[in-house]
């Protein structure tokens, strides 16, 4: 078995038969060869971990892990484990990829001596219909500054699956194990350590947009964990980069929008009238930080004038 593979794909699989087999055949087709295919079975209790097996027999590229149920974090942090490439990159098991992503990314990589590759995707909706978002051959090549501005004006996402990683940067990092927004705080993180980040807008990830999102689902109590890793965060910025402030609070801002919505959508929600008014005094305190530290810029004054319009309920009620 070699020791010198190019790149990693680590895919976390739990109870997805109907979707796992598009993923794998996704990245068999990749026009990029030179990698391995880690499907890392979450303890599955449907078919999704003999399709794995099935696959595995025919591809030597493939290799699959069996373990007990621990979550995405932990399905991840099993496939790093065990990764032999130089490059790591991640893809959800209900998601594919086009053919020539682990190429671009590659090339994108190796030319610019990067640490983090990343590039568009397209939303996909679970009826096979395509989001309709403009695509564009752009790259941007930036250092660790601009990176980690350009994730907080969300440009560069939250999540890995869009990405290709130097593995090197994961030689201390791992993903937090039974916490959801598990990729935002490893994100930040990685880009921290990135000297060089390159983003592309080429459309090359399909991600699929079942229920269960942040927006979308219920709230509970574990959505909590949300506002300790926005502090986290925080206080790594506000160390290194303070010049950042203003687009921080843009950041958070978005996220505590996001939980007061979870909030108000689910048929239970005033059970968390508490966490929801904590939720709107954030939301207000990092949205007045940003009017009072923005820089007079076209675009953030276009940013402010959209997170009031998206929010201005909040500002005034909720619950009635």
């Amino acid at each position: 078995m070699r020791d010198n593979i190019t790149i990693s794909v680590i895919v976390p699989v739990f109870n997805i038969a109907p979707y796992i087999t598009k993923c794998i055949e996704s990245l068999q087709k990749q026009t990029f060869t030179d990698m391995e295919i880690i499907l890392v079975d979450d303890g599955s209790t449907d078919e999704s971990g003999k399709i794995c097996d099935d696959f595995s027999k025919k591809d030597s590229r493939i290799i699959v892990i069996h373990k007990e149920n621990g979550g995405l974090s932990s399905a991840r942090n099993a496939g790093i484990d065990v990764a032999r490439g130089k490059y790591l990159g991640f893809v959800d098991g209900d998601d594919w990829v086009d053919k020539n992503m682990y190429k671009e990314l590659y090339h994108l990589a190796e030319f610019e001596n990067a640490q983090i590759v990343s590039c568009g995707y397209h939303g996909v909706y679970d009826e096979g219909v395509i989001e309709n978002t403009k695509e564009t051959d752009t790259v941007t090549v930036f250092n660790t500054r601009d990176a980690l501005k350009q994730f907080f004006l969300r440009e560069i996402t939250e999540s890995v699956c869009d990405k290709l990683f130097l593995k090197e940067l994961f030689l201390d990092l791992r993903f937090l194990v039974g916490e959801i927004n598990e990729d935002t705080v490893i994100v930040a993180n990685l880009l921290m350590k990135s000297q060089k980040t390159v983003l592309s807008e080429r459309k090359l990830y399909f991600y699929r947009k079942r229920e269960g999102s942040i927006t979308k689902s219920g709230y509970s109590k574990r959505f909590r964990v949300v506002d300790k890793h926005i502090k986290q965060i925080a206080v790594l910025t506000n160390k290194l980069y303070p010049e950042l402030k203003s687009y921080m609070a843009y950041f958070f801002g978005v996220h505590y929008y996001c939980l007061l919505l979870s909030i108000l959508k689910d048929p239970n929600g005033k059970q968390f009238q508490k966490d929801y008014q904590y939720y709107l005094r954030q939301f207000q305190k990092f949205f007045g930080a940003f009017m009072k530290w923005g820089t007079g810029k076209q675009k953030d004054r276009i940013l402010a004038i959209l997170l009031v319009c998206r929010c201005r309920k909040f500002l005034y009620g909720g619950f009635r």
